[in-house]
């Protein structure tokens, strides 16, 4: 088994314990490193279990594979990913998006607006009575 094959076999079990996320993976070759992406942000940081489950699958990893890196991110790191190698998400992921304290304006012409997103899902906005704004992505409502 490769160092890929066993990372990727690893994280389809990884998605099923911690089916609220999405992980990604890259090999960058040149670097010999393998980048795992968790998010969202706070599984990454704070989930005590996950933090458990990254240590035993690195200390498994090194001990496979002692002349390979590995590197676990989240989506707010200095580096990304480049080049997806291997993408899985879990049943109850509902991804957020980081503006990183930026503004987003968009210009509305019509009471509702359909909107084609990166994970090619249809995506619905519409304006309440009172200015709410709510999004409708997957049939599940969001009000903001």
């Amino acid at each position: 088994m490769t160092s890929s094959e066993f990372i990727i076999s690893k994280l389809k079990s990884f998605i099923n314990e911690f089916p609220g996320t999405r992980v990604r993976y890259e090999h960058d070759e040149k670097s010999n490193t393998h980048f795992i992406e968790v998010v969202p942000n706070e599984v990454y940081h704070f989930d005590n279990k996950y933090i458990q489950w990254e240590s035993k699958f690195f200390d498994e990893f090194t001990e496979q594979f002692p002349s390979e890196i590995i590197c676990f991110i989240s989506d707010d790191a200095l580096v990304g990913i480049d080049k997806v190698d291997f993408e899985i998400r879990g049943s109850k992921y509902f991804p957020t998006y980081s503006t990183n304290n930026q503004i987003i304006k968009i210009p509305i012409e019509k009471n509702t607006l359909d909107i084609f997103n990166s994970f090619r899902k249809n995506v619905s906005i519409k304006f309440t009575v009172n200015n709410n704004l709510t999004f409708f992505p997957d049939n599940l409502a969001l009000t903001v």
